[in-house]
């Protein structure tokens, strides 16, 4: 499905345009096919236009904004998730 996805829609640009039908058909496997669709679009209009924080992306709540920071930023957080919890701590006494 992913690889389909790629195929179909290789940059935000391109998603920005996509048939929304095709776009609800192809993710309907991970459920809520017509919100998500909804939030890909928006989250790929939002992403090319430019953002400053992650946060503000749609789609992205407390837990994403937290793994991007944990994640690509190196940074630490106060995570709520306790897996988030343990990579960030076992990062810290690496």
């Amino acid at each position: 499905m992913f690889l389909n996805f790629l195929s179909l829609w290789p940059t935000p640009e391109s998603l920005i345009n996509a048939d929304v039908q095709l776009l609800q058909s192809v993710i309907r496997p991970l459920g809520f096919s017509n919100k998500r669709a909804e939030i890909l679009v928006k989250l790929a209009t939002h992403y090319v236009s430019g953002w400053k924080m992650v946060i503000e992306l749609p789609g992205v709540g407390s837990y994403g904004a937290a793994a991007h920071a944990i994640f690509f930023e190196n940074a630490t957080c106060d995570a709520n998730d306790h897996a988030l919890k343990q990579y960030r701590n076992w990062v810290v006494t690496k």
